[in-house]
């Protein structure tokens, strides 16, 4: 069996190639979805809270926030595509 370090090393990468083919896919669709995954790697990877995130791109908190829930949606398409790859 796997360590537990191995295997939260494997999600690491998961997670890893999952936002990046969110990103893949925000660059096709346009503007609006690469701005939700600017607003997740705000939240997730620099730790900036939604009122920071919010007076960081000019607008208001509650835009923010769907913004962000709106983010994390489109999420789960990449993370599906990309554990069904390794399957």
């Amino acid at each position: 069996y796997p360590t537990r370090e191995a295997l939260a090393a494997d999600v690491v990468r998961i997670l890893r190639e999952a936002a990046a083919e969110q990103a893949r896919r925000a660059a096709e669709v346009g503007v609006g979805a690469e701005r939700r995954v600017q607003i997740l790697r705000m939240r997730f990877q620099e730790g900036l809270s939604n009122a920071e995130v919010a007076a960081a791109l000019g607008v208001d908190p509650e835009f923010a926030q769907h913004q962000f829930a709106k983010a994390r949606r489109d999420f789960l398409p990449a993370l599906h595509h990309v554990v069904a790859a390794r399957t």
